[in-house]
């Protein structure tokens, strides 16, 4: 006796109907058109999403068999308002999603035109630099210091600073500790 719970062997489905078919080719395709595009192709990865923001509660019904195809029918009209409840809700959701990557993908090009100035900017400072670096006499000694800017109230102890900075970590323990 064969038990009512025992599961399909795998690979085995039941064949599908004319719309399940339709359906799985959209799908396929829309996963292979997700997969060829690169991880840089923004627009056109926004321009699926906006693709797939859409959900059908249509079911089909089409059955081979004519009492199936009854009860599909039946399931359909009851559920069908519940679907349609859940679906507002997700295309509520996917249009939130949506307008989110419209703001990444445009944040994103900012970023990316900023970044652009930035490289210009950056090779003019270069080109700057090495023109005045030829100009500058053959000097081979440590640049020159610049001066620090002193905190109000910290003069004396800027001016302490300099003085201790050669010295090693040794020197700076057996130095005497100054008091007031």
């Amino acid at each position: 006796m064969a038990d009512s719970t025992a599961r399909a062997a795998p690979g085995s489905y039941p064949p599908l109907g004319p719309d399940e078919e339709m359906y799985l080719a959209r799908v396929r395709r829309t996963a292979r058109r997700f997969a060829e595009q690169g991880p840089t192709d923004l627009p056109a990865a926004l321009q699926g999403l906006r693709g797939a923001a859409h959900f059908d509660v249509e079911v089909p019904t089409k059955s081979t068999r004519r009492d199936l195809e009854l009860v599909k029918t039946g399931v359909k009209r009851l559920s069908s308002w519940y679907m349609r409840y859940l679906s507002a809700q997700l295309e509520s959701f996917a249009g939130g999603v949506t307008r989110l990557a419209e703001s990444l993908v445009q944040a994103s090009h900012a970023l990316e035109s900023e970044n652009d100035e930035l490289d210009v900017r950056l090779r003019s400072v270069e080109q700057r630099l090495a023109r005045l670096e030829s100009q500058s006499p053959g000097t081979t000694g440590p640049a020159p210091a610049t001066k620090q800017p002193v905190p109000a109230g910290g003069e004396a102890k800027a001016a302490a600073v300099p003085a201790q900075a050669g010295r090693s970590r040794a020197t700076k323990r057996a130095a005497p500790k100054q008091t007031r």
